[in-house]
């Protein structure tokens, strides 16, 4: 992964769904994606879908503890950058 892409990552709107009853994911409408882990489970989706090289786009986040695990470490809501 480029740094770009992972200072991008890093930095996404995300949000971080605590003690939440709602599902993992469901504040993001459209078509979304997941990933699954041990201590967390990511639910994102991209803005064009799919994302073209060279062409801007956004992602949207939600970070959601599984199993116990307590708040990620990096999570900063609402933080945006740009890569021109």
């Amino acid at each position: 992964m480029s740094v770009a892409g992972a200072a991008f990552i890093a930095c996404a709107a995300m949000t971080f769904a605590a003690g939440s009853a709602a599902a993992c994911g469901e504040q993001i409408s459209g078509a979304t994606r997941r990933i699954e882990g041990a201590r967390y489970e990511i639910v994102f989706r991209s803005a064009p879908a799919p994302i073209e090289t060279g062409k801007p786009f956004s992602l949207d986040f939600a970070v959601c503890p599984r199993g116990g695990a307590g708040a990620p470490d990096a999570v900063q809501p609402g933080c945006i950058v740009r890569m021109d």
